[in-house]
């Protein structure tokens, strides 16, 4: 479905394709929020390729080519951020030592488990390793998740 709008509201659909593009994706912080940037960008460029303006200039339809360009490459681009993300490691090295001290000063377990046997001490154990992520703030969920792994917290 086309639909006909005038310059003014087609120069201003290039001014938001391109802020989505080149300021909105570079805001993003973490796999949920570049997800939620992707479900945005598809919903605009999808709007903005059915309007034309019969009066635009040349350079205008030149710089709507340019920013429905600018964020279909983003999209692209941030499908691949997004693998990198999952696929690296979520924490830092200092993060990790802290998470290798942690298993290093863990209360007795259970042979062939992650169950600790006395209850105060893993009580107090839990207590240090939260204290421990909040220190390097290991804050994001999958930065926790490596963190209990690396530590030896059961699931």
């Amino acid at each position: 479905m086309t639909t006909t709008v005038k310059v003014a509201k087609f120069r201003n659909e290039i001014d938001h394709l391109f802020r989505i593009a080149r300021l909105d994706y570079n805001a993003c912080v973490g796999v949920r929020e570049i997800e939620r940037w992707k479900e945005t960008a598809a919903r605009a460029l999808a709007e903005a390729k059915g309007l034309q303006c019969i009066r635009a200039t040349a350079y205008d339809r030149e710089q709507f080519a340019s920013a429905i360009k600018a964020v279909t490459q983003q999209l692209i681009a941030a499908d691949a951020y997004i693998a990198q993300l999952q696929s690296k490691s979520a924490l830092t090295p200092v993060q990790r030592a802290a998470a290798e001290k942690m298993r290093a000063e863990r209360p007795p377990v259970i042979q062939d488990s992650n169950v600790i046997i006395d209850n105060d001490k893993r009580l107090r154990w839990y207590n240090i390793v939260v204290d421990e992520m909040r220190t390097h703030d290991v804050l994001e969920p999958q930065m926790v998740a490596e963190f209990c792994d690396i530590a030896g917290v059961p699931n």
